[in-house]
């Protein structure tokens, strides 16, 4: 085994970076617990997944009548650590304990990566802790960023020494694999960087051995990745998932995407990594150039060059997967930071590069602990009803109208890109107080440890489309828009009577239109309600205007939608002018409802013009009624066209 150069006299002491790197420790700690649950955009659905694995075989739950298991292998980093904590702790303090480790995980592997390069730069690794509250962290993207972070010990190994002896190469294709198993994307950057250092570091003539032996180590990878895109198929059933189209953002936004989509935050936190990786890859540029760079050096000049370009060049959005392009940034960011040559600068210039990195981490951690608290108290509202004491076995509807947190908020959270904390509130609700949300990662078998039946998909009997409904709720004007967002409440008011129950978080008069429909307040405070569906009775005498052996038909709707919610078809029944036929609904809806009668002459089973209407009723033979609980009954004679 061939060592690494001993450090110059500029590099810190060993005592003096695990002293610095120990109190960043704390001070991610200290950023973490300030607040009890840390809302991110997909964060709730990886712990409702957590909780389906440890739960889903309980004889009181009824998890197995809407999903089934499947063979997923990648994206389980989260759920390896998750789901044996939430065995033996509440939900949120195994939440707690997961991120911390994510975010240990990414600080010390970027410590240990940046010694490995050079023990000259060990205290540039410091920027991993700054690092570690990340964007893809509040994007809730967990297994992404601890597969990336355990990347940063992989690549430790592979850069400290040039031989790679055969107990080094299992441990390196050991844990390429591990990180596979986390996140297969985050794998593939590591073993992209593993052959150009081969390739770097090898003449030209010794590329065949060496790379055959990398793609030995890199098989069970290998078959984790061929896993994840379907090729092997699968034995689960899945519903077809919606495909997006790709997205390309314009040249500026792509650039801007650099900070924003990495460290994330306002800009003084969000550029400065990134300035300071494009100045190492100057550094590593010139280096280069006059012949002074080591193979490691260029290795990862290539490397962090490639995956900066890759960031730039591919969609944001694939048809399949979304935010795709930015998962290249964190490791070409660290690449670059990882060539600043801090020990060939005098003392003077180290101190001033170690000063600045001092500041950058300080007022990164700082950052993050005050967001998130401010993230808190925004999100807050919607998070009250967690400790409700409610309990739930089937379907539950979420309807968030401020997935942002900042709609209703006075003490507003900074806005990242993209992200929405409360969009997959519902799935929290799920994981504390039981049942099944319609809105989950339950799509893809070869990456969700879980898929929706089609006969769990028929139990949810109607899934309104979030994006189109929350979105006209939550930029129409209530009072312009007035007839348009009844319209809209009334479509999901409609939807939710066949679920358990509705969660819903927005304004109050929004939720005050669920009550009137005929719902059942279970929870409220402030813009949060829960409730669940009633409805009021409803007898309709149906007399005909004449001697009628041909069916009767009869529904009734949720005014003003205009589909029927539910039809019936009585028998013929000889009846006489003046005899009139009961139909008994035990839960129509409250409010403003439409019914509708005639006879099946064509045995259609369906209304037209020809089959008459009732009387008093429009063109289309809708006769609305305004409804209470108590106005059980109403009458409609049916006219013949």
């Amino acid at each position: 085994m061939t060592a690494k150069p001993t450090a110059p006299s500029t590099a810190p002491s060993g005592r003096l970076t695990l002293g610095l790197a120990l109190a960043a420790s704390v001070g991610l700690l200290g950023a973490l617990t300030v607040v009890r649950y840390l809302p991110t955009h997909d964060g709730p659905q990886h712990v409702y997944l957590a909780h389906l694995e440890n739960h889903f075989s309980d004889p009181e739950a009824t998890y197995s009548s809407f999903y089934i298991p499947t063979t997923a292998l990648g994206a389980k980093g989260f759920s390896l650590l998750q789901s044996p904590l939430a065995e033996i702790l509440p939900w949120r303090s195994a939440l707690q304990i997961t991120l911390a480790v994510i975010l240990l995980t990414w600080g010390w592997g970027a410590m240990a990566f940046m010694d490995a390069v050079s023990r000259g730069r060990r205290l540039v690794g410091l920027v991993g802790f700054g690092l570690a509250f990340q964007w893809s962290l509040y994007m809730g993207f967990f297994p992404f960023v601890l597969s990336t972070g355990l990347g940063l010990f992989t690549l430790s190994i592979a850069f400290r020494s040039t031989d790679w002896p055969w107990k080094r190469r299992l441990t390196l294709a050991g844990l390429l694999f591990l990180q596979a198993i986390c996140h297969v994307f985050a794998a593939e950057v590591v073993a992209l960087t593993l052959v150009v250092l081969v390739a770097c570091r090898q003449p030209a003539r010794r590329w065949p051995r060496e790379l055959a032996l990398l793609a030995c180590m890199g098989i069970p990878t290998a078959l984790i990745a061929v896993h994840a895109t379907g090729w092997l198929g699968s034995t689960a059933h899945a519903l077809p998932a919606v495909q997006a189209r790709a997205v390309w953002p314009p040249l500026a936004e792509r650039i801007n995407l650099l900070a924003t989509a990495f460290t994330a935050g306002p800009w003084w936190r969000g550029w400065p990594p990134v300035i300071f990786a494009m100045v190492g890859i100057g550094f590593g540029v010139r280096r280069t150039i006059q012949k002074q760079a080591s193979p490691e050096e260029r290795a990862l000049l290539v490397t962090s060059v490639l995956l900066g370009a890759a960031a730039l060049a591919f969609p944001l959005h694939t048809r399949e997967w979304e935010y795709m392009s930015v998962r290249f940034i964190p490791m070409a960011v660290v690449f670059g930071l990882a060539l600043l040559p801090v020990e060939a600068l005098e003392r003077r210039g180290a101190a001033l590069v170690h000063g600045a990195i001092a500041v950058m981490v300080v007022s990164a951690i700082g950052w993050a602990g005050w967001h998130n608290r401010r993230l808190e108290r925004a999100c807050g509202p919607a998070l009250a009803g967690l400790d409700a004491d409610l309990k739930r076995t089937g379907p539950r509807l979420p309807i968030v109208l401020d997935p942002g947190c900042n709609a209703f908020a006075e003490d507003k959270a900074f806005v990242m890109p993209g992200s929405e904390p409360l969009l997959n509130l519902g799935a929290l609700y799920a994981v504390q107080q039981g049942g099944v949300v319609p809105y989950a990662f339950v799509t893809i078998p070869q990456l969700h440890g879980f898929v929706l039946s089609r006969a769990g998909y028929e139990r949810f009997h109607e899934i309104p489309d979030r994006k189109e409904l929350w979105a006209n709720l939550i930029y129409a004007d209530p009072v312009g828009d007035a007839a348009l967002r009844e319209g809209l409440l009334t479509t999901l008011a409609h939807a939710g009577a066949r679920y358990q129950d509705v969660v819903f978080y927005g304004p109050e008069a929004d939720a005050r239109q669920f009550s009137r429909r005929g719902y059942v307040t279970d929870f409220e405070r402030d813009r949060l309600w829960i409730g669940h569906y009633q409805g009021c009775p409803l007898r309709l005498e149906v007399q005909r205007d004449g001697a009628e052996t041909a069916p009767l038909i009869v529904e009734y709707g949720w005014a003003p939608l205009v589909a029927p919610a539910e039809s019936r078809v009585l028998p013929a029944i000889a009846a006489r002018e003046a005899e009139a036929i009961s139909v008994d609904w035990k839960s129509a809806p409250c409010g403003p409802v439409w019914v509708r009668a005639g006879t099946d002459k064509d045995g259609s089973g369906r209304w037209k013009a020809e089959s008459g209407r009732c009387e008093g009723a429009g063109p289309d033979g809708r006769l609305t009624l305004q409804r209470t609980a108590d106005s059980t009954s109403a009458r409609c004679v049916v006219r013949r066209p």
